[in-house]
């Protein structure tokens, strides 16, 4: 039985440090990128990103549980299109267009980052700020890459996991899911679930144990 390892997306450099500090006993490796970085309890192998225009890298990295290949990615897909336009003035079709194009390009990240770890016989997990909700295209271009979503697998109830306790001017009524743990088919998702806890962050985590097949 696998616990899947902690992602997480750094608002600020210095909470960043503190955090990984913090958990240094429990997750004593990491790799990180401007934005975004994967604490682990196992030894790291490999790492690296690939830069996403005006948006946080997608990042991998590959380590070995127990004795098997694994790849873990973490990602943070660009932001929900009202809060684009409440960041500052600009047209519509403008905000549509640049948030469409760098989720676009992450998807296209990911998608060589998981073929490439298939042809070396590694097994793919991603946490994913993904931004979207299960009802829009870029939802479905991930699954098409094979990839399993924990909570739909083996979820209950809504999953709802923004806003989080820490979000500055969004109504708590105004829930959704938009935070992920994608899989490959050659491991098997036993649970999941969204703990309704004040982290400090505008979203709520999410937390899955998985097992090898």
């Amino acid at each position: 039985m696998l616990q899947t390892l902690w992602l997480c997306r750094r608002s600020h450099r210095d909470s960043g440090e503190w955090l990984l500090d913090a958990l240094a006993g429990l997750y004593p490796y990491h790799a990180r990128a401007e934005g975004v970085a994967i604490l682990s309890q196992y030894p790291i192998t490999d790492e690296g990103f690939v830069t996403i225009d005006g948006r946080p890298p997608v990042l991998w990295v590959d380590l070995e549980v127990d004795g098997r290949p694994a790849r873990l990615i973490g990602a943070h897909l660009a932001p929900l299109l009202f809060m684009r336009l409440l960041n500052g003035p600009q047209p519509f079709p403008q905000a549509v267009n640049e948030v469409t194009a760098q989720r676009e390009e992450a998807v296209r990240a990911i998608s060589q980052m998981v073929a490439e770890a298939q042809t070396h016989g590694r097994a793919v997990w991603m946490g994913c700020d993904c931004n979207i909700t299960d009802q829009t295209a870029i939802y479905r271009a991930i699954a098409g890459l094979g990839l399993r979503d924990v909570f739909r697998e083996v979820g209950w109830g809504f999953g709802y996991t923004m806003p989080g306790h820490a979000a500055q001017g969004i109504e708590r009524a105004n829930y959704t899911r938009i935070d992920y743990i994608w899989h490959t088919p050659d491991m098997i998702a036993l649970d999941v679930q969204v703990p309704d806890a004040p982290t400090g962050s505008d979203h709520l985590p999410v937390a899955a144990t998985l097992g090898w097949k």
